[in-house]
């Protein structure tokens, strides 16, 4: 297996020839460089505890739909060194929408040009 770029220790495990961007569920796993602790700590398993950091991952992985509409949040959770979550990817329900409104737009312009 190839480093990813020639340099990072962990190989790519991507599916060679996968579209990851078609529609379905996604685990997606986040680790730190030399798995330091940035996030937090475990209090009293399985209380984590988040720092500054740990709580500024939290809220830009709970704000990703903010920015792609066609993206569902599953579970999600921020461990020491590492972060899991699983997203959901609906794009077609996203460009039906899309279309719709460019269709309206259309419509609008039209009207003006009357």
């Amino acid at each position: 297996m190839d480093k990813y770029q020639n340099k990072y220790r962990v190989g790519s495990i991507r599916l060679p020839g996968y579209d990851y961007r078609k529609n379905g569920a996604y685990f997606i796993t986040i680790c730190t460089k030399n798995r330091e602790h940035f996030f937090g700590k475990i209090v009293d398993a399985p209380t984590m505890q988040l720092n500054e950091l740990g709580q500024i991952t939290h809220k830009y992985w709970m704000e990703i739909p903010n920015h792609f509409p066609f993206v569902e949040l599953e579970n999600f959770v921020v461990m020491p060194n590492h972060t899991h979550g699983i997203l959901v990817i609906k794009r077609d329900q996203f460009i039906e929408l899309e279309k719709r409104q460019i269709f309206w737009l259309g419509q609008q312009k039209s009207l003006e040009m009357i």
